[in-house]
């Protein structure tokens, strides 16, 4: 619980790096550097002028000499901050950009879930897409209606059912119980899979949509021609691996909800297609989405291995 609504100290966040442009990366963690009590960077590579700067600042500087992945990451931050008796962990990417309240109005929400006894694992922003200006849908899954989109009216937090990991306030009490990161999947999904286990084990997952993060989803954004003009996020042939292979690894976890395994099926099949058929580099997209589903079939987890 947090003692104090104006009392940040006791939040710790944690950004993971990967080559990130240092102009946006020096933006995302300055605009927490007022808002937490310490930031921590798991230093999955950097070149370096960014290890200059990292280095040149009030940082925890966690380089393992290597790319540990986004789930070993942040169980890394999360470890620190645990043996640092911080009460809660503020997850980052590196491309995310917190309004000047975004924390505040985060710990203002869970101290009311705690004063209610709500049994949470985390409380998440409201994501707005740096390119589009959009809200990234919120996600409530269902047989019929899944997604319902972000109105304008909305005030209070919601109950949702996946939260991006960007941005993700958790109470680290929670770890013990729920655990930490998947680090067999290494990237991609690893967000999902913790909120399903976290569902599983009778936590509810909040968004508050008073809080509000600008973020970069997906690598880049390309139109192609499907009945018409269509703009589809793109994402590299390796990042198609780890997406493909993640998924049918998720299919096989007895806490992973059937009704999102049956919506999800149809888009792995849209995504095949779509990248495989008109999105370059085609013939390479297609490979690496074969290797990550027969990966993911035969169950084998970590980074990739060539």
């Amino acid at each position: 619980m947090i003692n104090n609504a104006n009392n940040f100290t006791e939040i710790c966040a944690v950004f993971v790096c990967f080559y990130p442009d240092l102009a946006l990366f020096r933006s995302a963690v300055q605009a927490l550097s007022s808002q937490v009590g310490k930031i921590v960077v798991v230093n999955n590579g950097a070149d370096a002028e960014v290890e200059q700067w990292l280095n040149s600042n009030d940082l925890i500087n966690l380089n393992y000499g290597k790319n540990v992945g986004v789930a070993t990451a942040h169980n890394k931050g999360i470890e620190w901050a645990l043996e640092h008796d911080f009460k809660f962990v503020l997850l980052m990417d590196q491309d995310s950009v917190a309004s000047s309240d975004m924390v505040a109005t985060m710990v203002a929400s869970a101290a009311r879930l705690d004063q209610s006894g709500a049994k949470y694992a985390a409380i998440g922003p409201r994501i707005v897409s740096m390119k589009t200006g959009e809200t990234h849908p919120i996600i409530q899954l269902g047989f019929v209606k899944n997604i319902i989109r972000y109105d304008e009216t909305m005030r209070k937090i919601v109950n949702v059912d996946i939260l991006i990991s960007s941005g993700s306030l958790i109470p680290l009490r929670v770890i013990d119980d729920i655990g930490g990161m998947n680090e067999g999947l290494f990237i991609d999904n690893v967000d999902i899979e913790w909120c399903f286990r976290a569902s599983y084990k009778g936590y509810k997952l909040y968004l508050d949509p008073q809080a509000v993060l600008k973020h970069n989803l997906g690598d880049s954004t390309k139109n192609v021609w499907l009945f018409g003009n269509r703009s589809f996020v793109s994402h590299k042939p390796i990042r198609l691996y780890y997406m493909m292979r993640n998924r049918i690894i998720l299919y096989s976890l007895a806490h992973t909800p059937r009704v999102w395994i049956m919506q999800d099926i149809y888009r792995v099949v849209a995504k095949f297609l779509i990248f495989s058929l008109l999105m370059s580099p085609r013939r390479k997209n297609a490979v690496m989405m074969l290797k990550g589903i027969k990966d993911g079939i035969s169950g084998k987890q970590g980074g990739y291995q060539n």
